[in-house]
This record gives structure tokens, sequence and C-alpha cells, in this order.
């Protein structure tokens, strides 16, 4: 079961609460996305979210894996980075 954490403030927040490989995987997965379209990132659910018209990616972090997932809608596909 996931833990209840205060959603962070800010993307910017969410990154520098992380540390070790978590965050090295979050801030180039942040900077892959923000270097590839347009988006405007948020928290969300809290979580990074991408949204342009809607949301678009989301990215996760937890403590054995970093996840990704975009899709349409409420329809989302996962990826895990590690």
């Amino acid at each position: 079961m996931m833990k209840k954490v205060i959603p962070a403030s800010s993307p910017e927040a969410y990154a520098v609460a992380l540390s070790g490989w978590q965050r090295a995987k979050v801030e180039q997965l942040r900077a892959a996305v923000l270097g590839s379209a347009p988006l405007d990132e948020v928290i969300k659910w809290g979580h990074l979210v991408y949204v342009s018209n809607g949301p678009v990616l989301l990215i996760r972090a937890e403590e054995t894996a970093c996840f990704s997932a975009s899709g349409e809608g409420n329809v989302f596909e996962k990826s895990i980075h590690c």
C-alpha cells in the first residue's frame, strides 16, 4: 500500500524532495519531456503531470521504481524506469 503524503507545492519541490537514483531519474525524465514539446508541468494527483489541453503524461516516483504513464482521457499506458 502506498504511503499517504502531502503533495509537493510545485514540480521543482517534487524533484527536490527526492534523493539518490529517484531524483536523478525524475530529473532525467523531466528534462526529456520538457525538451520534447511545449507542455505545462503541474502537480496533480500528487505527481508530476504534463498537460496540453488535458493530461498528456504523468511521472511518479516510488520507493523501488519511477513510473511514467501517457495516454488519452483516463486511459494511461505505464512504463517503469529504474
